[in-house]
């Protein structure tokens, strides 16, 4: 348990720095007395959009990789998903810390048993950290298309973040870097995953109701625009004869 806190070797991960950033901005706002929940929306495309960039970096360094594929994959998806021993030469930065023989798959599969000590590159594994990058993707599309339809606040956050934590639960059983951490037989993303999701639904389900109970409820620009342009149209005058106009209901005393 402790090391889910050890800087050194873990805790700076996509659910630590979400978990981290939204506590800490909600103390800040709250210390503020400024809503948080508004300033929230807003910055959901920016954490998608952050899932999307970071994990390209693991790729590039080999880390976060998936498990190996079966034979007989795609040649493609195969080459995406080999990670290469590191040459010291071309790279001198490596070669003063003999603890560094190659990408965290490399060496994890050389450690296992896996590979032949002469083997250039682990074996072919899934690419998850673009399954991940194309995830942020369409995370941040969604929370954008949301931030001009949403009916109240809150809703981008507790929506994207339950898509989130569904998609992280089921990516983590194709993953296979062993430093994740393990209890009960989940990973420890899972197990977040598992508090999350209840938790936006839960809050999904309150944040709509207590919108519509207090008359809260948010219009898109364009229905906001609507609104104020029927607003300042002047009533028209009704020429049908008086037989034809809508009778007025009579106000019960």
């Amino acid at each position: 348990m402790g090391s889910w806190f050890d800087l050194r070797s873990g805790g700076l991960v996509a659910y630590g720095g979400f978990l981290g950033g939204f506590l800490t901005a909600w103390a800040f706002w709250r210390i503020k007395k400024i809503p948080l929940l508004p300033f929230a929306d807003l910055a959901v495309p920016t954490l998608a959009s952050g899932l999307m960039l970071t994990r390209i970096g693991c790729y590039l360094y080999g880390c976060d990789y998936g498990r190996p594929l079966r034979e007989g994959a795609s040649g493609f998806l195969a080459k995406l998903g080999t990670f290469p021993k590191w040459d010291t030469e071309a790279y001198p930065a490596f070669a003063c810390d003999q603890t560094i023989t190659g990408s965290p798959a490399y060496r994890h599969h050389l450690n296992e048993g896996l590979l032949p000590e002469d083997a250039l590159s682990s074996l072919a594994v899934h690419p998850t950290q673009i399954y991940e990058s194309l995830a942020g993707l369409v995370l941040f599309g969604i929370s954008v298309w949301l931030l001009t339809h949403r009916k109240f606040r809150g809703q981008v956050l507790v929506t994207v973040g339950g898509l989130y934590g569904l998609w992280r639960f089921f990516i983590e059983y194709l993953r296979d870097d062993p430093e994740r951490g393990f209890l009960f037989g989940f990973s420890t993303s899972q197990l977040i995953s598992l508090a999350l999701v209840p938790v936006c639904v839960i809050a999904y389900i309150q944040l709509k109701k207590r919108a519509e109970e207090q008359g809260d409820i948010e219009l898109p620009p364009w229905a906001l625009a609507e609104s104020k342009e029927a607003q300042s149209e002047p009533a028209k005058k009704d020429d049908r004869p008086a037989k034809y106009r809508p009778k007025k209901k009579k106000k019960k005393k």
